[in-house]
């Protein structure tokens, strides 16, 4: 079983990180991250390992119609040959690679130090990404673009076909909005 506190996600060397919103949700709903984590990454009796090394990898997801997405990974890596991953995958506009990456570094390498992997993107159009901005939020090509996500990551070679969708705010809204398309590889999502 993983245990995820709220302590361990929102405290780093000890002291408190500039995430305060982050954490009060996680207070709030650390049973639902638990159970999150535990039901999307279909974690095996006796634990999860929470010690693997990790790398950062700034990398491109390309759409169907050649526009490319802008992808931070924080990506375990194998203890074993053959090892895969799940997927966590945040999609929002609020250009991943500035200030919002304070925040990201302390919550994505406590997945990726557990056997998550996972992936930041910025919406088309915004922060790194190529494209047109949306004309409004939760567009059809916001949507669209998630749905492609989706399924690239889940046949990614360091995936294991798992990929769950998460989110604060307009993360959490998309999750949901993309869950009710039913694309076959998201397993969970986590709404706050």
């Amino acid at each position: 079983l993983l245990l995820v506190t709220s302590d361990e996600v929102c405290l780093v060397g000890g002291r408190e990180v500039g995430m305060e919103r982050v954490s009060s949700q996680l207070r709030k709903n650390g049973g639902t991250l638990l159970v999150f984590l535990f039901w999307f990454g279909g974690l095996q009796a006796g634990g999860s390992r929470s010690d693997y090394p990790f790398e950062i990898v700034r990398d491109w997801l390309v759409m169907s119609d050649q526009t490319r997405l802008s992808v931070t990974y924080f990506r375990p890596l194998p203890s074993k040959e053959g090892e895969r991953f799940p997927v966590l995958l945040e999609l929002l506009p609020y250009r991943k690679d500035d200030q919002f990456y304070i925040r990201d570094y302390p919550l994505y390498s406590y997945f990726a130090r557990h056997g998550y992997m996972g992936a930041k993107v910025d919406i088309r159009g915004t922060g790194s990404s190529e494209g047109e901005t949306p004309d409004r939020e939760y567009s059809e090509i916001e949507l669209q673009d998630a749905v492609e996500i989706i399924d690239q990551l889940s046949k990614a070679s360091w995936s294991n076909g798992r990929v769950g969708m998460w989110g604060i705010s307009w993360g959490g809204f998309n999750a949901i909005q993309v869950a009710m398309r039913r694309p076959p590889a998201l397993r969970a999502i986590l709404a706050m």
